[in-house]
């Protein structure tokens, strides 16, 4: 196929054999930008990962794709528990309520998991650290 000239939404030069359409948000992205499909003509899904992910967090969790990057934005990039801006961030949410408390990284959220987001158990954990270090 080669390089195409493409003239919609004011594109041009689009090289169709490394680049798809995304059938949500209408954006040209190479390859990698999709998930693997092999049930589709080209064998990629017909959304992109972004826009999938969007929709995910909109179903299970009420989120806006513009509550996210507000939250993301309000936490600097970052975890809000360990400040950590190189991990990837996952939506914490209370299981009880399903409300959304803020952006995580897996670590931090396995951690608040495994003490059953109880704020008694971690501060007995803290003060077991505390009095371990003294």
């Amino acid at each position: 196929m080669g390089w195409v000239q493409v003239r919609l939404f004011g594109l041009s030069d689009i090289d169709l054999e490394k680049n798809k359409l995304c059938d949500c948000c209408y954006d040209y992205r190479p390859h990698k930008a999709f998930d693997r499909d092999p049930n589709t003509y080209d064998e990629y899904d017909h959304r992109c990962k972004m826009c999938k992910g969007a929709r995910r967090r909109l179903s299970k969790y009420g989120l806006s794709p513009q509550d996210y990057s507000r939250m993301l934005r309000e936490q600097e990039g970052s975890c809000w528990i360990c400040s950590d801006p190189k991990k990837k961030l996952v939506i914490d949410h209370d299981h009880a309520n399903s409300k959304v408390r803020g952006l995580l990284c897996s670590n931090c959220n396995t951690a608040l998991g495994m003490f059953k987001d109880s704020s008694r158990r971690l501060q007995t954990a803290v003060e077991y650290l505390k009095k371990a270090a003294a």
